[in-house]
């Protein structure tokens, strides 16, 4: 990762007049405290507000709290950019819950310090291309073949404590998840599978079946369904010529891994995806129907020259950070910055879809990475691609307050656009979020909010569907759950992802440790690893 902040511009941090900087200073400061009086869902059944809090959106709270419009509008803009939702889409209280988690809202304000100030040079993918490298070094230090294949192949990677093994799968999505017949429901130990949507397996002692399910073995464990996922290694559809679903390397491959162990990995809208044997239970049946992804399209804008960089406008607009690293080259970045002038800005939201905007360098050449949220992503993801380009280099024009738009356009050399939305293995981001009403009901209930209850405390309220139901195990501690959205701090975030995951490893561990067969070596000699970040 680069040690450099990044630059940024955003409908936020409009000028506002002292009136209105006091306001919005009265709003945050109570958001923060609230924030942190709900940090840990375990005081929500007997907080005062929690209740209230989840029954009303972030929306109807806004409007309530603030007396001036641009006070508004600032906090509005701050959940479309943050978490790519419109206010009105969100729990107040998983709001502050995010807020506590953090630690507060400059934790995530643009500029120095704030989530954005640190990316990864060269790219997020680097951390998947790096991860499989690593796969294939361990398989070639361990005598074992080649960890890692293109789209429809299958790598295993031999050797480590215990004799396990750990097996990479592109090409393939999971399909149905069963509790194998005459399980008992209690950890046995000895092995681990990880299933995610896009098939990454990682199992020791687990065992490779045929689709027809035959050979479950003794011993009880979880049984893993492979199907070929009919996409490349771009996510497009690439179906053989036979007229079949699969792609041409890997029709009818369809496959089984058992293990005594799951983690599934995915966003919580996605388990519905999944098949499940027996059904999940009805708390996490109505945290996948009720829970929602983000909506974001990202957009970068190639072009000969940094023109943003010699334009005016108001410095609220354009927060320009320094390097934290000088020599690893971030200068290079052309910085939203003016080169003077008195003359202000339309907010950048007024000026078209865009509502962050970070200056980048792609290929040698200056760019600009424009972020499309909420609402308005749904409706600039069905414009034609021409028109989504045109709209957006318009907007930059506008925006830095170019007369000739057509020559923003006639220097613009690449328009790229990535709809999150249309993922299959994602349908949206930053993440997964909790619509009102949800945390605070019943399981019973399914998708009903009128388990929400009585007066202002939690007390008698039901609390089945809230955070920490969703990062409970199932089957008997058979199925775990990890993901960015189940984290203990930073959900949404690279950092709750990494927190996700070892707190699942750790649950898995605990599990195997209960059971009548041996951890590896390696893995009782790590011991639980309680918190790494």
């Amino acid at each position: 990762m680069s040690a450099h902040t990044t630059l940024l511009s955003s409908g936020a941090s409009a000028p506002l007049t002292p009136a209105e900087e006091a306001e919005l200073a009265a709003v945050c400061a109570s958001l923060d405290a609230w924030g942190a009086s709900v940090r840990d869902p375990a005081a929500w059944p007997t907080h005062p507000h929690a209740a209230d809090w989840d029954r009303q959106n972030a929306a109807d709270y806004f409007e309530r709290c603030t007396s001036s419009d641009a006070v508004r509008r600032e906090l509005f803009t701050l959940v479309r950019t943050v978490l790519a939702s419109e206010p009105a889409h969100l729990s107040l209280l998983f709001l502050l819950h995010f807020l506590g988690q953090v630690g507060g809202l400059e934790a995530v304000a643009d500029g120095d310090g704030g989530a954005q100030t640190l990316r990864i040079r060269g790219g997020a993918q680097q951390l998947s291309t790096g991860m499989a490298a690593q796969l294939t070094a361990a398989s070639a230090a361990a005598g074992g073949r080649s960890g890692v294949g293109r789209s429809g192949d299958i790598g295993a990677v031999r050797g480590g404590g215990g004799g396990g093994s750990c097996e990479l799968r592109l090409g393939f999505r999971v399909a149905r998840v069963e509790l194998l017949a005459g399980d008992d429901g209690a950890a046995a130990g000895g092995g681990l599978a990880r299933g995610s949507a896009s098939a990454s397996t990682s199992a020791s002692a687990s065992s490779e079946r045929a689709s027809d399910g035959s050979g479950a073995g003794g011993g009880g464990g979880v049984r893993v369904h492979l199907e070929p996922s009919g996409e490349d290694d771009s996510g497009r559809s690439s179906k053989d010529n036979s007229g079949g679903g699969g792609s041409a390397s890997n029709a009818g491959a369809a496959r089984a891994v058992t293990a005594r162990c799951v983690v599934v990995a995915m966003s919580p809208p996605l388990w519905g995806s999944l098949q499940w044997s027996p059904p999940l239970p009805p708390a996490k049946r109505a945290i996948s129907q009720r829970m929602y992804m983000g909506r974001c399209v990202k957009t970068i804008a190639v072009f000969d020259t940094a023109f943003w960089s010699c334009t005016t406008g108001d410095a609220h607009h354009a927060v320009a950070v320094a390097a934290a690293d000088a020599a690893s080259g971030s200068a290079d970045e052309p910085p939203l910055q003016p080169a003077g002038g008195e003359q202000r800005r339309p907010h950048l939201e007024d000026c078209g879809p865009v509502a962050n905007l970070f200056p980048s360098v792609v290929d040698g050449r200056p760019a600009l990475v424009g972020l499309v949220v909420a609402a308005a992503a749904a409706a600039f993801a069905a414009l034609p691609p021409a028109e989504q380009r045109r709209v957006v280099l318009r907007q930059y024009a506008r925006y830095f307050g170019v007369p000739d738009e057509q020559a923003v356009a006639g220097g613009c050399r690449a328009f790229l656009v990535k709809d999150w939305m249309a993922e299959s293995y994602s349908r949206g981001c930053y993440a997964a979020l909790m619509p009102p009403g949800l945390a605070s009901s019943s399981p019973d209930e399914g998708c009903g909010v009128e388990g929400s209850g009585g007066g202002g405390s939690g007390r008698g309220v039901a609390w089945g569907c809230g955070p920490d139901a969703a990062r409970a195990p199932v089957w008997g501690g058979r199925v775990h759950f990890a993901g960015t959205e189940l984290a203990r701090e930073w959900a949404g975030y690279f950092e709750g992802a990494l927190e996700s995951g070892y707190r699942a490893a750790d649950e898995v561990l605990e599990a195997l440790a209960r059971g009548t067969a041996r951890v590896s070596s390696d893995a009782a000699g790590a011991g639980l690893a309680r918190s790494r970040l």
